[in-house]
């Protein structure tokens, strides 16, 4: 579950809630991350765009995808830290029942690549073992500091947003890796 910590206009418009699923491999002390989620939200206030209203109460929908890089500074058998950095792309749209009531909601012009950089903490823990390996499990905590460009001249797109994720993932790993 990620939280998005508002720093525009847009997103002081929206509810902040999000579903988000990321790949991570580990190799050695480089870390890479393949992420990509979505969220609905509604929109507190009425938000001008496009020569049309986006009315508030009305829906949204957001999806993203990003890659990152990391590097772990501590990599112990409990503790795991890196800092990351990365690209990635997010957009913006307005349901059906919205675009159907004003067809101008349809194109909205609502996207951006963005840069990212972050730290992310982790927690691991044993679960056991397999034929092949030692299976893990961790909770991590991941704070993003990302900053959109989005292609829209519209000043509820300036600013950066905060992101903080909590998440749980489960790995495995050959037992005959070497440290």
């Amino acid at each position: 579950r990620s939280t998005l910590f508002p720093y525009t206009t847009l997103f002081r418009s929206l509810a902040d809630s999000i579903l988000e699923m990321c790949i991570d491999v580990r190799y050695k002390k480089i870390s890479g991350m393949l992420g990509f989620g979505a969220s609905w939200h509604t929109l507190k206030n009425d938000l001008p765009i496009n020569q049309t209203v986006w009315k508030k109460e009305a829906s949204s929908n957001l999806s993203f995808v990003y890659l990152n890089a990391g590097y772990l500074v501590i990599d112990s058998k409990r503790w795991s830290i890196y800092p990351f950095a990365g690209i990635g792309f997010t957009g913006f749209s307005a349901v059906q029942k919205d675009i159907d009531q004003d067809e101008k909601l349809k194109k909205l012009h609502l996207n951006s690549f963005f840069t990212q950089v972050g730290v992310g903490f982790d927690w691991k823990f044993s679960s056991g073992y397999t034929l092949y390996g030692s299976l893990s499990g961790r909770v991590s905590l991941r704070y993003s500091y990302r900053m959109p460009r989005f292609n829209t001249p519209h000043q509820s797109m300036e600013g950066a947003q905060h992101i903080i994720t909590l998440s749980y993932g489960i790995g495995g790993r050959d037992i005959r890796r070497k440290m």
